[in-house]
């Protein structure tokens, strides 16, 4: 009895060495990034910050503004149209890394779900109407790669959605994704973010 529980006590001592490593790529954890494509599809910016919680996944938060145009209609049998959007908007977001016992966060792959709020203005013609309240939401996943240990690159393909919560146009255009939206629902979105990773 003595001799399994020495055996058994052992074996949980040379174990605990290999859980016990600081999340991170070379100990570091906390990175800011920005997405590039945001000045060429949403004519906008990005910014974000993300913390490893514990080994394997992250928290984010970002900034995010949009000025670009997109189509809608007010009805299914009504022609669709097109309408300026600028909006800014603030959301949390939550990364699940999927990696190897030999890859560590923030490098390798991830699936990751966002969440956000915004206000936007929508012009249509010289209709404008302001301060619309919008409710955003992304799921999807891609790879993190990292280069000369501090430099964070980032390509990842979402689903995503908007609404607009306070809605006097009564459209059914969605215009969250930058790459395909559907006209009564979600779209795909295109990342490809630079990071820098601070310590």
């Amino acid at each position: 009895m003595k001799k399994r529980l020495i055996v058994l006590l052992l074996v949980i001592g040379l174990n605990i060495p290999a859980f016990s490593q600081i999340p991170g790529h070379l100990g570091r954890r906390f990175f800011v990034a920005t997405d590039l494509t945001a000045p060429i599809l949403d004519r906008g910016a990005h910014l974000s910050v993300e913390y490893l919680l514990f080994k394997g996944a992250s928290l984010k938060v970002d900034y995010r503004f949009l000025n670009r145009n997109s189509k809608f209609e007010e009805s299914y049998n009504s022609p669709s149209f097109k309408m300026l959007i600028q909006e800014q908007r603030i959301g949390i977001g939550l990364k699940k890394y999927i990696h190897k016992s030999i890859i560590k966060p923030p490098l390798g792959g991830y699936v990751e779900f966002d969440w956000a709020i915004g206000f936007a203005t929508f012009t249509k013609g010289n209709v404008e109407y302001k301060n619309l309240m919008t409710n955003n939401w992304q799921l999807g996943g891609g790879y993190q790669y990292i280069i000369k240990r501090r430099l964070l690159l980032d390509i990842g393909v979402f689903l995503s959605n908007s609404t607009i919560t306070n809605d006097p146009i009564n459209t059914l255009g969605k215009y969250s994704a930058n790459l395909w939206n559907s006209m009564d629902g979600p779209g795909f979105t295109l990342r490809t973010g630079i990071g820098f990773l601070l310590f």
